[in-house]
């Protein structure tokens, strides 16, 4: 794995962990400038991570600059561990 894959991964890792623990919370914005800054990184790692994370319906694009936390029912979350399980 690149070194640029391994930074994505651990992005969208700290931030899955930090939605599921309730400290992202739904309707949360999410701004790639800001994550970018905070994980000390690129911008670039942050747009992938955010990408998939959105694949994964962990969050929501309202417009292509408005990202927020997608508000999860219990059944997301059972879905969404069982694909990181099966991953």
């Amino acid at each position: 794995m690149s070194e640029s894959s391994r930074l994505r991964e651990q992005i969208c890792e700290r931030l899955r962990d930090r939605i599921i623990a309730g400290e992202l919370r739904p309707g949360h914005r999410l701004v790639e400038r800001d994550l970018a800054e905070e994980f000390g990184v690129s911008r670039v790692p942050v747009g992938e991570a955010i990408r998939i994370l959105i694949s994964e319906g962990f969050l929501e694009a309202l417009s292509p600059r408005r990202i927020v936390v997608r508000q999860l029912s219990r059944r997301d979350v059972v879905q969404l561990f069982d694909v990181r399980e099966a991953l």
